[in-house]
């Protein structure tokens, strides 16, 4: 889907993004897993990629996260991160 995210979350005008992924859910024993993928889609650059393995009953979280922008982006402006650096 296609994802307009306002000033007071981009950090500044929009952010145009553009997001997939999966879900899979077992029942018993419980697991789940997810993938995720989001990038900017309005000229300028970042991106996210996410995989998320969470098994109970195993006592298992694996989480593989990658992500990537110029200075002044999403992630560092939700962080709240000193002089908004590159991630």
């Amino acid at each position: 889907p296609e994802i307009a995210l306002g000033q007071a979350l981009a950090g500044s005008g929009i952010a145009e993004l553009a997001a997939k992924g999966s879900f899979k859910a077992d029942a018993a024993p419980l697991a789940l897993a997810t993938s995720l993928n989001i990038t900017r889609r309005d000229g300028k650059q970042g991106k996210l990629d996410a995989n998320i393995h969470f098994a109970p009953a195993d006592n298992k979280l694996d989480l593989d996260l990658k992500a990537s922008e110029p200075a002044g982006g999403i992630i560092a402006n939700l962080l709240k991160l000193p002089d908004a650096p590159p991630v």
